[in-house]
């Protein structure tokens, strides 16, 4: 039990801002003013605990199990007839979380919790509908790769963790959850054949649902060649790669998992270029003292006080040639999106950038990075439907411009925006860059505009100031994406309450590092 004088303690020592002593998993620039105002909301609590004999707590939720099979532990499926082992991998992954994680938050589970120090976060994936491919690319422009499984152990981990996120599994009968690395090999053979993991580690641990792999299809000519979580369990199915028709079998969240120990010290890089602990400028996940490019300029702002908008870009090299989706899918993937040019100050200062660095642009490469145009509509006018991937009107055109909407043999036209012949000059070239024809694009123009605080400041630069937190490195802001609050920092499970979960909370990280911690006879 938590008694009253242990609460006064707590809010003293909160209020005379002692918080700061007490370790790294409060420190954030938002979480200090949370706690104060939990520490006051607990004094309140327990008053009425005194009275009513209980802190007071939300409805209850309902059991995950709805179906008559999933309500009797027994005959659940293959591998979680045992509830307990779900139950203590459950259990294990919330203490790795810790009560402030959320649905996209990073976490590590740690070796001293029996894991591999590796970490994982959901991401979703039912607004994007993005095909198996691109979910795999959209992990690997972050320096991680799709989840992969090698003991039951990590998997029921893994479970546990997806399984906290209710929008992570389709409200379906089967259940169908995230998105995992293993693909099947073609032509290796029906339904058992050949199955690779995306990280390249070996295929020794399987978790099949009963009756699976199966290959139905589901409607797709190519059969079924990924992997999933389904049942809203740990076990796995064998899912189409390309979203199909079938509604019912797409799924809404991808796992992704970062593994890599490139300066081999025995520790995941990831965790510490999150720690600081390892330089990353670029922001591409890799220690600059493993990356072949840490010397390329680092995101530049178009400043306010120099006739700019405020927004921050960056160009990014590639060692191979991209595609245009790609490189729309790997900016997205770092918090931006492909540059848009409004005006003719932008188009100078991007263009700036572009031509700034040979690592962004080569000298000997005539084509220059992707920008965020396209025509999703083709034309035969070479100048008509183009759309900017924001969303903003296409209300600027380059005074310089060579478009020609040229159809190819393969039947691609040139629908895709990007610099040429190191100027500023745009032109319109294929998907592929050219690649067809032996060229290619090998780099890319990000761009960060977002505020999604309403702040009037743009996310990107307020995180490297420090001025938000982004614990899951993913440059948006925790409080955007419902691990605190932007408007109430007391309500650090965002649910529009600050409550007894807001409490468990922060009891949860309570004294967890640092020499000054003490215990609140809880």
């Amino acid at each position: 039990m938590l008694h009253s004088d242990s609460a006064h303690r707590i809010a003293a020592l909160l209020l005379a801002d002692e918080i700061a002593d007490i370790g790294a998993p409060l420190a954030g620039p938002t979480h200090r003013r949370s706690v104060a105002i939990l520490a006051l909301f607990l004094l309140g609590a327990l008053h009425a605990a005194r009275d009513t004999g209980s802190l007071a707590t939300s409805a209850p939720v309902p059991p995950r199990w709805t179906t008559p099979a999933q309500q009797d532990p027994t005959k659940r499926v293959h591998g979680m007839a045992h509830t307990n082992t779900l139950t203590k991998a459950a259990a294990a992954a919330a203490l790795s979380i810790g009560s402030l994680a959320t649905a996209q938050d990073a976490v590590q589970w740690r070796v001293e919790d029996g894991g591999n120090g590796n970490w994982y976060a959901v991401t979703a994936n039912a607004v994007e509908q993005r095909s198996w491919q691109l979910c795999a690319q959209y992990c690997e422009a972050r320096g991680g790769h799709l989840a992969s499984i090698h003991s039951e152990g990590e998997n029921d981990w893994i479970a546990a963790f997806a399984l906290q996120f209710d929008w992570a599994w389709v409200n379906h009968p089967d259940g169908f959850g995230p998105l995992l690395g293993g693909v099947q090999v073609p032509a290796s053979g029906e339904p058992l054949g050949e199955w690779r993991w995306t990280s390249g580690e070996a295929w020794s641990y399987s978790n099949w649902n009963p009756g699976e792999p199966n290959n139905s299809g589901c409607g797709s000519v190519d059969g079924e060649s990924v992997l999933a979580f389904t049942a809203r369990s740990g076990v796995w199915n064998d899912l189409n790669a390309i979203p199909t028709s079938c509604v019912g079998w797409l799924a809404p969240a991808f796992i992704i998992e970062w593994s890599a120990d490139c300066n081999n010290d025995g520790i995941v890089d990831f965790g510490q270029i999150r720690a600081g602990e390892l330089a990353d400028v670029n922001g591409n996940f890799i220690p600059d003292i493993c990356d072949s490019d840490p010397g390329r300029p680092a995101p530049t702002q178009w400043r306010a006080e120099s006739g700019g908008n405020g927004h921050w870009y960056e160009g990014v090299p590639v060692p191979a040639p991209i595609s245009w989706s790609d490189a729309r899918v790997a900016a997205e993937a770092r918090g931006g999106h492909l540059a848009t040019i409004t005006s003719s100050g932008e188009d100078l200062f991007v263009a700036s950038i572009a031509l700034s660095s040979p690592l962004i642009w080569a000298p000997a490469d005539r084509y220059g990075p992707w920008l965020g145009g396209y025509q999703p509509t083709p034309s035969s006018d070479p100048f008509a439907n183009w759309a900017w991937v924001t969303g903003e009107p296409w209300s600027y055109v380059s005074d310089v411009v060579q478009f020609d909407n040229s159809s190819r043999p393969d039947g691609q036209r040139d629908d895709y925006l990007h610099y040429i012949d190191h100027t500023r000059i745009w032109n319109d070239v294929r998907n592929d860059g050219d690649t067809y024809y032996g060229i290619g694009v090998r780099s890319y123009m990000i761009e960060w505009s977002a505020d999604c605080n309403n702040d009037g400041l743009v996310d990107f630069g307020q995180i490297r100031a420090g001025e938000l937190d982004d614990a899951n490195g993913n440059n948006i802001p925790d409080c955007c994406e419902g691990s605190a609050s932007c408007n109430c920092p007391g309500d650090v499970i965002p649910d529009g309450v600050v409550d007894g979960v807001d409490l468990a909370a922060v009891l949860g990280q309570w004294g967890s590092a640092g020499d000054k911690s003490f215990s609140a006879d809880a």
